[in-house]
């Protein structure tokens, strides 16, 4: 009786140690899958990020040459002899040219999924999620600073307010009608072009223009280093 129970009780503890292995092989293999899965998931991720960041670069390079060519129209004018010389028709460009930044936004889409899901990271991908997290925080709250900055401050060649110079609206003057101006009207739109509130105005417009655009640039340097530490996690 004794021998059988010891035979027993062999069989039935080798029969729980061959469970218990076979639920850690089958911990060990869900875990493999999980974990690979996660990291699929994390560079899908990956390439989602870099999506955004070559079009901000895009997104960057047009704010430059916009902005740029404000600076370069705003010092023109500051800049000019006689404005009297200027053409009826270069007068619509002289006053539209005012444009702010605050469609040159960056597109944190992913990120804003990211955080959403609760999605946590394969941990070989950790350090560039760090840097991408702080792009996606301080960096873009820093740049939104700066566009939201410009776009209160920029000159508004539409607002009511300022195209009235005393008895003359500058809201007559569009591409359609800037060749038929009277002379008398044209004077009133040059001495309101020469005036000190026009011109305070254009270099308030182009100094912080020259801001915005050292900004823009650190932006899109740290955008092109981000999709470069991206590329060097994914082995491209």
């Amino acid at each position: 009786m004794e021998n059988k129970t010891s035979k027993y009780l062999k069989y039935a503890s080798g029969e729980i140690i061959l469970v218990v292995i076979g639920i850690l092989i089958a911990l060990q293999i869900n875990n493999w899958k999980q974990k690979q899965h996660n990291i699929a998931l994390t560079v899908d991720y990956l390439d989602d990020f870099k999506k955004d960041l070559i079009n901000d670069t895009i997104i960057f390079n047009q704010a430059l040459k916009r902005a740029n060519n404000t600076i370069k129209n705003d010092k023109a004018i500051l800049d000019a002899q006689d404005i009297r010389l200027i053409s009826k028709d270069s007068l619509y460009r002289i006053l539209r040219v005012h444009h702010s930044m605050r469609i040159y936004q960056i597109n944190n889409a992913t990120y804003t999924k990211l955080l959403n899901t609760g999605f946590t990271e394969a941990k070989e991908y950790r350090e560039v999620f760090n840097v991408i997290s702080l792009y996606y925080t301080v960096e873009y709250k820093i740049y939104g600073e700066y566009i939201e900055w410009d776009k209160e401050q920029t000159i508004d060649m539409n607002d009511s307010e300022f195209l009235t110079y005393e008895n003359i609206d500058l809201s007559v003057l569009n591409k359609n009608q800037s060749s038929n101006l009277d002379d008398n009207t044209i004077n009133e739109i040059i001495n309101f072009i020469t005036s000190n509130r026009f011109r305070n105005r254009l270099y308030a417009d182009y100094t912080r223009k020259e801001r915005v655009v050292n900004r823009i640039k650190l932006q899109k340097k740290l955008a092109s280093d981000l999709l470069k530490l991206i590329d060097s996690k994914l082995n491209i």
